[in-house]
């Protein structure tokens, strides 16, 4: 059975919306919208998606970047906002998805369910299969049927940002920010261009990619047809903030 933990700055309504999941057949639980709540919950329910209550205000998005950040987990936000402008925001900083708090239950786990559908099952050594290519990315080795691809440091970079969130789109700004830095996120030439040396690298046809895809408005996403190993909850690694 799948865990998703609710958070949110209103703990009755995560807890109420949480209580619904379960009826709809998850394993829910309810967290507060505190870093301290949020962690700890983190590390003791161990979920497999997140569903971000969003409040208005900076606090909300800290927040969200800290779980993005230490989990690697799959983040759904829920928000009252109707001009747009914090959807955007917030799938910039890599929510997977975002639904008006108003949106029904079933609504909600039919989001959930895509999610679990397009994210990579854990594995135990750490190795991501997207069709013929192997990718282990603790020992830095990538095989295209079975031989080995040399890659670029830069390459690499990019490659495994994406493979620590495969099945997940990420933006173009997230991208440039974990392999060029803050002050290259409006270099999304850079980020064109090396999509392109990988995709010629990696990909049978690199002008069909069926590997490392475009999601139009998103970003690119890498299509694992297995999975990775899931890091620990409080492992301080990089993560969509797409």
């Amino acid at each position: 059975m799948q865990r998703i933990l609710v958070v949110g700055e209103r703990p009755g309504d995560a807890q109420a919306l949480a209580s619904r999941l379960g009826v709809l057949g998850y394993e829910a639980a309810a967290s507060a919208g505190d870093s301290t709540a949020a962690l700890r919950a983190l590390i003791a329910f161990k979920p497999d998606v997140i569903v971000f209550n969003a409040s208005a205000g900076e606090a909300a998005q800290e927040l969200f970047r800290l779980l993005e950040r230490v989990s690697q987990l799959p983040v759904l936000v829920q928000g009252e906002d109707t001009s747009g402008d914090e959807m955007i925001s917030y799938l910039d900083l890599g929510a997977v998805g975002y639904l008006p708090r108003t949106a029904s239950p079933a609504l909600l786990s039919a989001r959930i369910g895509a999610v679990l559908r397009r994210a990579p099952q854990p594995s135990e050594n750490g190795v991501v299969h997207a069709g013929n290519v192997t990718l282990d990315l603790e020992r830095r080795q990538i095989q295209k049927d079975g031989l080995r691809v040399s890659l670029t440091p830069t390459e690499f970079k990019l490659l495994r940002t994406m493979a620590e969130h495969s099945g997940r789109p990420c933006s173009q700004k997230f991208l440039l920010q974990q392999v060029w830095g803050e002050d290259f996120v409006s270099c999304t030439h850079y980020l064109r261009l090396y999509i392109g040396y990988l995709r010629e690298k990696l990909e049978d046809d690199p002008k069909k990619p069926r590997l490392i895809v475009t999601d139009w408005g998103h970003g690119y996403r890498l299509v694992a047809e297995h999975g990775r190993a899931r890091s620990p909850a409080l492992q301080p690694a990089r993560a969509v903030t797409a």
